[in-house]
């Protein structure tokens, strides 16, 4: 798991009101099979460090996605809610990074997954951060 993965997660878990839905159930890259609804997952799907002029600079710009799953349209809703309540605007100290900002790029409703009959809204966001 990357320094950012750990951020994010932290960040994530350390919001009383995704945590009053989710619990600790907010996981980078992929959910356990079977994990119990509703849930989060993300993934960073971009990032680079930032370069300048004068060469590269300590701070890194990353995009990173996040799906809020669950069982109805409403608790995927919800879930969105308090994800985008959680990161949107954020600067701080999380999981050991300096997290300069973090501003949310889109915003996806991918409804009902019939494989998996779960229904989930994809969040993406541009994080600056500078690593540990």
């Amino acid at each position: 798991m990357s320094d950012l993965h750990v951020a994010i997660k932290a960040r994530l878990r350390a919001h009383t009101g995704l945590s009053a839905l989710v619990s600790t159930r907010s996981h980078a890259i992929d959910a356990p099979q079977g994990e119990t609804l509703p849930y989060v997952v993300f993934e960073q799907v971009d990032g680079s460090p930032l370069e300048t002029m004068s060469g590269t600079d300590p701070l890194n710009v990353a995009a990173i996605s996040v799906a809020a799953v669950g069982a109805t349209s409403a608790s995927a809703l919800a879930v969105a809610d308090q994800v985008n309540a959680a990161l949107e605007g954020y600067a701080g100290t999380s999981g050991g990074i300096v997290v300069q900002r973090i501003w949310r790029t889109g915003r996806r409703d991918n409804g009902l997954d019939a494989e998996t009959r779960t229904f989930e809204v994809e969040l993406e966001y541009r994080v600056w951060y500078e690593e540990a």
